[in-house]
């Protein structure tokens, strides 16, 4: 094994931080280096787990650097309900689920007929996990629910159809049938 030994220091080099970027817009990845010999900067690009990485080292006759920086490529949230439509009747409990997905995660929020909901409705309630829940259902609650996820890429929406419908009202008309002896 032998060692190389350099009478000059290897080169500094300074990253300005990560870089997020949204699909079709051009970027900057900044570097600077300082060195007392010549030098040469080199990216090279890796994926982890699906995302690029790249990275820029300097090799010279006075030893070696290299720093990474990380590039994260946003993408368009996608965002699904679940029912997408159904009907309910007065005093039921309904419970839909939003799931969203994109880089980077969307926040996701809920709206009746373009109106937001908090949460801070009387009957109405949001979960940690973006599931709504509406408690004691009213005909005032039929209607279209959108779950909206977003991010710096952009906005998704997709929607849930509730209609009301009344439950049937059955009953007797006849109470008691009175039949005489001999006949049918």
């Amino acid at each position: 094994m032998s060692l190389a030994l350099f009478d000059k220091p290897p080169p500094e080099v300074y990253i300005f931080g990560n870089a997020s970027l949204t699909p079709g817009l051009s970027g900057i990845l900044r570097c600077d280096v300082t060195s007392t010999v010549e030098f040469n900067v080199t990216w090279s690009r890796y994926k982890i787990r699906g995302q690029v990485r790249d990275f820029f080292g300097r090799l010279e006759t006075g030893g070696s650097k290299a720093k990474e920086i990380y590039l994260e490529v946003q993408s368009l949230p996608e965002v699904s309900v679940s029912p997408t439509s159904g009907t309910f009747k007065a005093g039921e409990n309904l419970t839909l689920t939003c799931n969203g997905r994109g880089v980077p995660p969307p926040s996701l929020h809920w709206v009746k007929d373009g109106l937001y909901l908090t949460g801070a409705e009387p009957r109405v309630k949001i979960l940690e996990d973006s599931t709504l829940v509406i408690l004691d259902t009213q005909v005032d609650d039929e209607g279209t629910y959108a779950c909206i996820a977003e991010n710096p890429a952009g906005r998704g929406e997709a929607n849930s159809s509730l209609v009301f419908v009344e439950a049937a009202n059955v009953f007797a008309v006849e109470t008691e049938v009175l039949a005489e002896s001999g006949s049918t």
